[in-house]
Parts: structure tokens; sequence; C-alpha cells
């Protein structure tokens, strides 16, 4: 493998990028050997000390292995790998296109934790968790009254945070600000997609959806709270890649046009 020597700013990033790549489309399988750090300085046109810095990266998100005196493996990343990664996996090896399979795979399981987080939620909820959570839902009916788009945006996460804290799980806590940075980072790097999801709010149903969620959360019903979370979030994928480009595979082409007749 042959790399291409990289530009002096943030040089450790793009070894990093470059390395991953080899790693995610298969250059590099599992069990394999990265080349030493002092051939992949020569290659990059950088020092050991920044090729050892991108070796870090890829070892903090489970991709490689790095043993005293026997160099760095490669890990299988199935196995191995941390939530964190989800941002590159969703981006085809060494491109931009977003890797569809991916994307429907990561809203997913985002749902499937969020079902399971409402549940605990419903049956660890203190009172004080129920009145912050109608609160919440107050202050949303009040945006999307306002038909401000931005605030509605913002009172809809506070709503969902609100939900999430009911859980009293640190760990759900975290693993949701997680799928909510990979969404940010990388679907969304722009807010423009939060603001059509809030835009929405104004034009369809899902506040009266959201009214009898919380509903069903007060009451502690579990099945109809995870099923109305459903409702309100499953479009949520559909919405992400309707806005993409279409892929050249994909793209109609058009029919030849008749020759004019005079």
């Amino acid at each position: 493998m042959v790399y291409a020597k990289v530009e002096r700013e943030d040089l450790s990033a793009r070894v990093a990028r470059q390395l991953r790549a080899s790693v995610l489309d298969g250059t590099f399988q599992a069990g394999d050997r990265l080349p030493p750090e002092r051939d992949l300085a020569v290659q990059f046109g950088v020092d050991r000390n920044t090729v050892r810095s991108a070796i870090q990266e890829l070892e903090q998100l489970g991709l490689v292995e790095r043993r005293q005196g026997s160099g760095c493996r490669v890990l299988d990343y199935r196995e191995t790998g941390t939530l964190e990664l989800l941002q590159y996996l969703v981006f085809k090896p060494g491109t931009d296109e977003l890797d569809l399979e991916i994307l429907r795979s990561t809203y997913e399981i985002m749902l499937v934790t969020f079902e399971g987080v409402v549940a605990l939620a419903v049956r660890r909820a203190t009172a004080d968790d129920v009145a912050a959570v109608r609160t919440a839902l107050g202050a949303l009916v009040a945006a999307v009254e306002g038909g401000d788009v931005a605030e509605v945006d913002r009172a809809e996460l506070l709503l969902t945070r609100r939900i999430i804290q009911a859980a009293h799980s640190p760990a759900a806590e975290l693993v949701a600000n997680t799928y909510m940075q990979v969404q940010d980072a990388v679907f969304n790097p722009n807010g423009n997609l939060r603001l059509l999801w809030a835009q929405q709010l104004l034009d369809d149903r899902r506040l009266k959806v959201y009214e009898r969620a919380v509903t069903a959360f007060a009451r502690r019903d579990a099945d109809a709270a995870k099923h109305l979370i459903r409702v309100i979030a499953g479009p949520a994928a559909e919405l992400v890649e309707a806005q993409m480009p279409p892929t050249k595979s994909k793209a109609k082409k058009r029919a030849p046009r008749a020759p004019k007749t005079a």
C-alpha cells in the first residue's frame, strides 16, 4: 500500500484518516500487521511521532492493537470497535458518500436503544422526573405555537433529554450523547436536518403523539410509551435518506428525445 503525502496542518488526523480507511476497506485484514512506524513516516512524509499519534487514534477506536516488540496488529472492529467508530463507518471507506446500509442500521439501533431507555425511565421515574418531563412538554407546545423552528428544535431536544434523565442511568445518557454527536457530526453538520425535522413538527401530528407518550410515561405504561416513541422517531432515517443526493447507480437515465419533425 502506497500512501499520499499529507499537508502540514493537522498531520496526525490526516494520517489517521488514510490508515483508518485502509482498515475499513479491507486493505488490511484482521490479523495483519501495519508497516513499521519508520516506513509509514517515510510514505506519509511526516515524523514518527505524527504516525504514532495517528495509530493511537486507531487504537482508541478498537481498530488496531500495538504490542511492544511485535508491531501493530489489525483487529476485527466488529469485535473490538467502539461507538465512536460509527461516524467513520457511515461513510464508504475513502469517500464522502454515505453508506445507506450502515445509516439504516445506525438509526435502527438508536431507536431500539431509546425504546429501552424509555422503558427504564417509566420504571424508575420519580414524581420530580414526571414533573420535569411535563414541563418540557409544555415548553415544546409553546414553541410549536410560537412557530420558531429553532426554538422547537431546542424544546424537542430538552424533552428527549428529560425522558432519558428519568432513567437514572449515566450509561444511558452517555450512549444517547454519543448517538446525538454522531448524528450531528455526520448526518447533520450544518444543523439543516434538525431544523427540517423541527419544521415538520409544526406541520404534522407529532406533537399530539408526544402528548400521548408523556401521558403514558406518567401512567407508567411502558409498552404504550415505547410504541409512541417508535411512531415519533421512526421516520428519522427516511428524512436523512431523502435529503441525500442520488448516487450514480441509482440515478435514472433519461431516454433520448425524439428528433423534431418538420
